[in-house]
C-alpha cells in the first residue's frame, strides 16, 4: 500500500489505478509525492501538457483517468482522511474539537464547498475514540 504525503496527492493519484508507475508518482517516494502543487498540476485536466510542469512531471498523453473515478472518489477521500486523522494524535484533536461544526473547503473566488469526507471521516474518529 503506497503512502502519500497530502490529501492532494490521493486525489490525484486515484485518477489512475490502472498504470501503476504513474500512480506511484504521487507516493511520498514518487517524484510528484512532496510537492501539493505538481500533484495537482501533474493529475489535473492539463497535466499531459502544462507549462509549468517539467516534461518529465508531465502525465504521459497515452493516460486517461479511471472512468469510475468520479463515483469512488468521495470513498478515497473518507479512507485518506481517516488514515491522515489516524496517523497524527494532535490533528485528530483539532478535529474532533469542532465537534458538529459544518467544515468547508474554501477556494479562492468560489463559494465554499461543504467537505462531506472530513465530516464523515470526524464522525467515524469520535465513535472510535467513544
Amino acid at each position: 500500500e503506497q503512502r502519500f504525503s497530502s490529501i492532494e496527492h490521493v486525489h490525484h493519484a486515484t485518477k489512475y489505478p490502472h498504470d501503476e508507475s504513474f500512480y506511484f508518482r504521487f507516493s511520498v517516494d514518487g517524484m510528484h509525492g512532496g510537492d501539493p502543487l505538481v500533484a495537482k498540476l501533474a493529475g489535473g485536466k492539463l497535466g499531459a501538457v502544462h507549462k509549468k510542469l517539467t516534461p518529465l512531471l508531465r502525465r504521459p498523453s497515452h493516460l486517461t483517468m479511471d472512468p469510475d473515478w468520479r463515483t469512488k472518489l468521495h470513498s478515497y477521500l473518507v479512507e485518506a482522511q481517516l488514515s491522515k486523522y489516524r496517523t497524527h494524535q494532535h490533528l485528530r484533536d483539532l478535529l474532533l474539537a469542532t465537534e458538529d461544526a459544518k467544515l468547508t473547503h474554501f477556494i479562492r473566488g468560489r463559494e465554499a464547498v461543504v467537505c462531506l469526507p472530513l465530516m464523515l471521516a470526524r464522525s467515524i474518529l469520535r465513535r472510535e475514540a467513544a
